[in-house]
């Protein structure tokens, strides 16, 4: 077996999509607003909607993809994401808007975690550092490169083609890895069986669903008492489950692990502050009044240094480990977004460009290294769990992250009283909190091993 450029190719371009929808739509919302003209809580499930179903099911295709065909959920995932991509652009209503976003978010939940294991399966064991680097860095140029992709796009043409955008990239994804994969990869039987694991199925949707809901939408409306009273019966769901029942669909002994769990909090640390991107994107719209080409232009900084570091990062995880390269990252992104964190008023641009550019540099040795460490270390049998687990945190980190940076660049200048530039001054503490859990994943990295270890 081996991991082909082409083959490797046919992964990355189906997962771009996934990856891009995350941050492109927002900067695009506007326009879909005032095209649709969708209410302020239907603007916000545009968001929301894809956000949840994705980080709600990413938890149960973990187990499924440990024992079913991995190639024909590749499949089913980027057929289902096609299709979503087309009726969101097609889309005449809030409604119909809000349901395919869903359906997307289900499909992308899908290939998440399969795109991964794919990888692992085909790659010869001295080259999956590199090989899950280089996908690791792909990622994180598709969602720093978002809000650069969805302003030039319906700055150049409209809203509908950022959805549109995503038809030929899955459809060339699927035919490269029909015609890359190998023999063995088509000839595994796709077994779903979903029956003994009916209620901790419901029990992980509802309480990740409600989890999720409750964390985007903080003020207390008629349907948090619902959400609230959802959640708990899912955890009490779970609970019962994992009593009564020796096989799960996540296996506790991943969480057992301190090395496995530590990943973990850096993955959710790193993700929350890089949602700060969403915000740095609309405030330089909103607030700078910049064109989306020249908001593209100076985000632009973030993705480059991915581009290049790739093959490089991933070397140098199979030479030195994960824990030099976690340290770096962390570094330089909380270095970057201080300096973010310091612009005042307009013209600033130097000091824009060396903020994301510092920020850029780190994104590739952070984000690579915790997910391919992460995954390295776990047994061949869990893999499909701990790549779910991984991406459900990530998810988790994003919501949670535009939550609380939201939040602070919301409240903070109130709880300061600064009457004068309100917009700005909450951006600077907004960026700085998004600093702060940076510096905590690099205190965390202090204590992983060297090397990777299998758990």
């Amino acid at each position: 077996m081996k991991c082909s450029p082409l083959y490797f190719l046919a992964i990355v371009l189906s997962i771009s999509t996934v990856i891009l929808d995350q941050t492109a739509i927002p900067v695009a919302l506007p326009n879909i607003a005032a095209s649709l003209h969708l209410s302020a809580v239907a603007e916000r499930w545009v968001i929301n909607a894809y956000l949840v179903s994705l980080g709600s099911f990413v938890i149960v295709v973990g187990k499924l993809s440990d024992t079913a065909s991995k190639y024909r959920l590749f499949l089913l995932g980027n057929l289902g994401f096609l299709i979503a991509s087309f009726f969101c652009a097609v889309s005449t209503s809030a409604v119909m808007l809000i349901s395919f976003r869903v359906l997307q978010g289900i499909s992308g939940a899908i290939l998440l975690p399969i795109t991964v294991l794919l990888i692992l399966q085909e790659a010869k064991e001295h080259e999956k550092g590199r090989w899950l680097g280089l996908y690791a860095s792909f990622g994180s140029v598709c969602f720093a490169f978002g809000p650069v992709f969805g302003g030039w796009l319906t700055h150049l043409f409209t809203w509908k083609s950022v959805f549109l955008i995503n038809l030929p990239i899955n459809a060339a994804g699927t035919l490269l890895l029909y015609f890359t994969a190998s023999s063995q990869l088509k000839s595994v039987v796709f077994s779903i069986n979903l029956s003994k694991y009916g209620l901790e199925f419901a029990g992980f949707i509802g309480l990740i669903a409600s989890f999720f809901i409750l964390i985007m939408n903080p003020k207390w409306s008629s349907y948090t008492a619902l959400l609230i009273a959802v959640l708990l019966l899912s955890a009490v769901t779970i609970t019962l489950c994992y009593h009564r029942k020796k096989e799960h669909l996540i296996d506790v002994s991943l969480l057992k692990n301190k090395v496995f769990i530590k990943y973990i909090v850096i993955s959710v640390c790193v993700r929350l502050s890089m949602a700060s991107l969403i915000f740095i994107a609309i405030y330089l719209e909103r607030t700078l009044k910049t064109t989306p080409l020249l908001t593209g232009l100076l985000l632009l900084p973030m993705t480059l240094p991915s581009v290049f570091l790739s093959f490089f990062i991933g070397m140098l995880f199979d030479k030195y480990g994960p824990k030099p390269l976690i340290h770096t990252g962390t570094f330089l992104m909380a270095l970057g977004l201080c300096v973010l964190a310091t612009v005042h008023g307009h013209n600033q641009y130097t000091m824009i460009l060396l903020g994301t550019s510092l920020l850029g540099l780190g994104l590739p040795f952070a984000v690579n290294t915790v997910l391919t460490g992460a995954l390295t270390g776990a047994p061949a049998n869990q893999r499909g769990q701990a790549s779910s687990l991984i991406n459900l945190t990530r998810q988790l980190g994003t919501a949670f992250g535009v939550a609380i940076i939201g939040g602070v660049i919301s409240y903070m200048p109130l709880i300061i009283q600064a009457k004068k530039n309100v917009i700005l001054t909450g951006f600077n503490y907004g960026i700085a909190a998004a600093a702060f859990f940076l510096i905590i994943a690099f205190i965390i990295s202090l204590r992983l091993p060297r090397r990777v270890k299998a758990i």
